[in-house]
This record gives C-alpha cells, sequence and structure tokens, in this order.
C-alpha cells in the first residue's frame, strides 16, 4: 500500500515503524521538502521515497517536478476546487495568491500527484481542506481519493492487528 503524507500529518514514525515491514510504503510529494525546510520536522522526510510534484507556475523547485498534461491541469483543477468549496480564484486570476490561497495550491498540487502516482491513501490532519463539508467524499468519489486522518489510519491499520 502506498501512502502520501501531507506536510500536516508528520511526524509518523509510529506509523512508519509499524507498518512499513508489512509492506507499506509512505511517500512524500517534493511539496513536503520545501514547507518542512529548516523546521524541527524536517528529518520526518528522511527515509521517505518522495515523489516529484506538479509543475504549476512560480510554485515548485523546477528540478523536483513533472510537466502537466491535460489530465493533470483537470485533476488540479478539481483539487482547487473542492478544496477552495468554488471559491479559489480561476487560472487567469492568480497571479497574487494570499498565503492561505498559496496553501490551497499545495495542497492541490498533493491531491493531484497523488492521483497521478496511483497511491492508495492520502495521510493528511488537513480537515478544512480535505474532510469537512462533504470534502472527503468529494475527493473520493470524483478524484478517486481515499482520505484519512492519522488516527483514522491507525486505527484501521494498527489498532486492529493488535491482540485483545
Amino acid at each position: 500500500m502506498k501512502v502520501t503524507v501531507d506536510t500536516n500529518a508528520f511526524p509518523i514514525d509510529d506509523l512508519r515503524n509499524a507498518l512499513e515491514p508489512k509492506r507499506f510504503e509512505f511517500v512524500s510529494i517534493s511539496v513536503s521538502k520545501r514547507e518542512l525546510a529548516n523546521t524541527s520536522l524536517e528529518y520526518s522526510l528522511a527515509g521517505l521515497r518522495r515523489e516529484p510534484e506538479t509543475a504549476v507556475w512560480d510554485e515548485p523547485t523546477w528540478d523536483e517536478c513533472t510537466w502537466a498534461d491535460d489530465r493533470d491541469q483537470h485533476l488540479l483543477e478539481k483539487a482547487l476546487e473542492i478544496i477552495g468549496d468554488g471559491s479559489f480564484p480561476k487560472l487567469r486570476q492568480r497571479a497574487t495568491l494570499s498565503s492561505g490561497q498559496r496553501r490551497q495550491l499545495r495542497d492541490a498540487i498533493i491531491a493531484c500527484t497523488h492521483v497521478r502516482r496511483e497511491h492508495d491513501v492520502l495521510l493528511t490532519k488537513d480537515l478544512k481542506g480535505f474532510v469537512d463539508g462533504g470534502r472527503r467524499e468529494r475527493f473520493r468519489d470524483e478524484m478517486g481519493i481515499r482520505i484519512m486522518t492519522p488516527d483514522e489510519f491507525r486505527k484501521e491499520f494498527i489498532q486492529r492487528e493488535a491482540p485483545g
């Protein structure tokens, strides 16, 4: 099972220790490297395979991204629609994004890359962007993304195997 780890889900040492021996693979998207650089959680990326993010103008480090095709562009726009509940600026209006909109864009990039790389679960603590208001169900139904919080993931994949 391949699990995309959103930046806010770190640290996940307990999950990695318990599940990597059982063929679970925890993967970061290159946007996480930028977001965690020079933070106390930067070490959490050690040993994780990193997938190149979908390229978006003025966002990625160009040597750490994958050029988008029409499908990726559609997925990115769909993710932005879900995350922003329809209020994210349209393509031609994105010259100056607020810091909150920039975070939404990065979340959408992670979701798009997750789909492109055919991972199984997107692990996040971002309830507002990925879960609340029916977003989890929309991501599942419209993009095929299974979203779980770290606690939900622990309950399903670790605690169910615990004896007793």
